[in-house]
């Protein structure tokens, strides 16, 4: 550990090691897998028996951003994931899959046409009725 002596003679560190310290409890990788499992701020605080302000800033700490930067930047991995398996399930002929892809991943939409067969009527000739009789 490096030190640095004043001139008192009394050692310093260099790094504060007391704020970190904190943080060892929370794994970057078990982190960044919740993330991509896309997983809120207080889901993943509950898993490391954390508070949510303890989750802030560790992400400043770790990673030199606020928690929804960094969710954002890990979450994209679990999407791509689940758009693989989507696909891959898709293209092996499940239908109910691939109609929901289409719809989702590519903008389809379900058209459902309707005309009108009722006849509306105007009368034009309707006697007024005389409010005096």
């Amino acid at each position: 550990m490096n030190r640095k002596t004043n001139a008192a003679g009394v050692k310093n560190h260099t790094k504060p090691i007391a704020r970190n310290a904190k943080y060892q409890s929370i794994d970057k990788s078990n982190f960044e897998n919740l993330c991509s499992m896309q997983c809120s701020k207080r889901e993943i605080a509950g898993f490391f028996r954390v508070t949510p302000g303890t989750i802030d800033r560790f992400c400043q700490y770790a990673y030199g951003m606020d928690f929804n930067e960094a969710n954002e930047m890990f979450s994209a991995n679990g999407k791509v994931s689940l758009k693989r398996a989507c696909f891959k399930k898709a293209l092996n002929g499940d239908t109910i899959t691939l109609i929901w892809a289409m719809k989702n991943i590519c903008g389809w939409k379900d058209k459902v046409e309707q005309e009108n067969t009722s006849r509306i009527e105007f009368i034009n000739d309707v006697k007024e009725e005389d409010d005096n009789k």
